[in-house]
């Protein structure tokens, strides 16, 4: 028997591999969290993550190059690093505010370690998605940004760092 229903049709395929990639993470989060809305209900607990759902529909319209998706996507992945960022800060304030040490004597070795790498995975996987998405190829792909958002590219930034203002002389006067 054949896995054909497994193999994406040939319009995908002509996509570039890193974008169907960044779909496919979005799809997988997306169906792991309809898998864990089911054994949650199963188990008396009913909760609706839209964070996960939202991970669905955007990885199937990244597929579909809807142009709307590729910036939810972004701004997903930026409201997830301020999302770290603050769990960090407040991991590190806590014991400040409150006096007491940092959770680390309560959990293995082990377990520090894991959390860290899960973290910097996260914070990778997030770099490498917005990478991905802010490719001039990517954006070729999608028309352009829906909404200019200046400051999604690097261009303004190493325009205003590198070349600065300089008043283009007159002409002489004849």
């Amino acid at each position: 028997m054949s896995m054909n229903f497994l193999r994406l049709p040939r319009k995908y395929l002509s996509l570039p591999r890193a974008l169907r990639d960044v779909a496919s993470l979005n799809i997988f989060i997306g169906g792991a969290t309809i898998l864990s809305v089911i054994i949650g209900v199963t188990k008396g607990n009913f909760a609706i993550p839209l964070g996960g759902i939202l991970c669905l529909i955007i990885g199937v319209e990244l597929l579909r190059l809807n142009p709307l998706a590729r910036l939810s996507q972004i701004v997903l992945v930026c409201a997830a690093f301020a999302g770290l960022s603050l769990m960090v800060s407040v991991f590190f304030l806590i014991p400040t505010v409150t006096g007491r040490s940092l959770p680390f004597p309560l959990m293995p070795l082990w377990m520090v370690f894991a959390r860290g790498f899960a973290f910097l995975l996260a914070v990778r996987l997030g770099l490498w998605e917005l990478r991905v998405l802010n490719r001039p190829e990517t954006r070729a792909l999608f028309g352009g940004d829906p909404i200019p958002l200046p400051f999604l590219s690097p261009a303004p930034v190493a325009l205003a760092t590198i070349a600065p203002i300089e008043r283009v002389p007159e002409p002489p006067a004849a």
